[in-house]
This record gives C-alpha cells, structure tokens and sequence, in this order.
C-alpha cells in the first residue's frame, strides 16, 4: 500500500471506531471517556509471529 492508501484506510478506521462508540452510548446510555488499547502479539519457539491480539480499555462516566 501506497501512504495515500494508508491514509484512507486510516480514515475509515476512525470512522468504524467512531460507529461503535456512538452506538455503545445510544444503547447504555453513558458517556465513553476514553479508549485505550495494547497491541499484544504471540511468538513461535523460532521467534515469528503467531497472531496478534488487542486488548481494548474503555472508560465510561456513569
């Protein structure tokens, strides 16, 4: 991918996130504060890359 492309698809990430969050608050009711996340990734013996995991923290004002 070219950097403009990775622009756009960087646009459109947010635009996903930014749908969830919306409706995460339409359908609780609360107030998302802030989201946070830690890119984990898992290694073979041999040291390649297995998979990758996000672990997401999100904080709400109740």
């Amino acid at each position: 991918m070219n950097v403009e492309e990775i622009k756009q698809k960087k646009q459109e990430l947010g635009e996903k996130i930014a749908v969830l969050l919306n409706g995460f608050e339409d359908e609780t009711g609360v107030q998302v504060s802030d989201v946070g996340f830690v890119r984990r990734v898992v290694y073979d013996e041999l040291g390649r890359e297995v998979c990758k995991v996000y672990v997401i923290e999100v904080e709400v004002k109740l």
